[in-house]
């Protein structure tokens, strides 16, 4: 089974008309269940703190406590694309991802070495957060999130340009 169909996981849906823009869906139901997990781990956190100033620390600060936890899962554990990635273009030339900082990045259809999937992190969400992920000579990776609207039509213009 070829990557692309291993994405999608059904068969792959007709090519669409190029160029095919979609953009990361900010707002839906699962992005939100996603930041209800984020809270309950900062009450948890913060909730640990809380415990140790209690039990052992009287100076012991459990804000800064669970800012820096979160600082470190954000980095760690929660897949980058989540908050890094604005949306994706492709069209007969090849592939852009577009980033909310503005430094997009183009990959050319002929420059794609390896096309695999990323099974996303282990930071638990309800959005599909695996990827499909073209890789460049240079070992660049430009990640195809599952949470995008049209990943099944990107895989589909990427199974068909390679």
């Amino acid at each position: 089974m070829s990557a692309t169909a291993e994405f999608v996981g059904v068969a792959l849906p007709a090519v669409p008309a190029l160029p095919y823009s979609t953009q990361v869906a900010t707002l839906s139901p699962d992005r939100f269940l996603d930041v209800a997990i984020v809270l309950v781990v900062c009450a948890a956190l913060y909730g640990l703190g809380y415990l140790i100033r209690e039990s052992a620390l009287p100076s012991f600060s459990p804000t800064v406590f669970a800012s820096v936890c979160l600082g470190v899962l954000m980095f760690t554990a929660v897949n980058p694309v989540f908050w890094k990635l604005q949306g994706v273009t492709v069209d007969d030339e090849g592939l852009v991802c577009e980033y909310w900082s503005g430094a997009d990045r183009r990959i050319a259809w002929s420059d794609v070495a390896e096309v695999r999937v990323d099974e996303g992190g282990i930071f638990p969400v309800f959005t599909d957060d695996r990827a499909l992920v073209l890789t460049d000579a240079n070992g660049d990776e430009y990640p195809i999130p599952g949470m995008l609207p049209g990943a099944a039509e990107v895989a589909a213009v990427v199974d068909a340009k390679r």
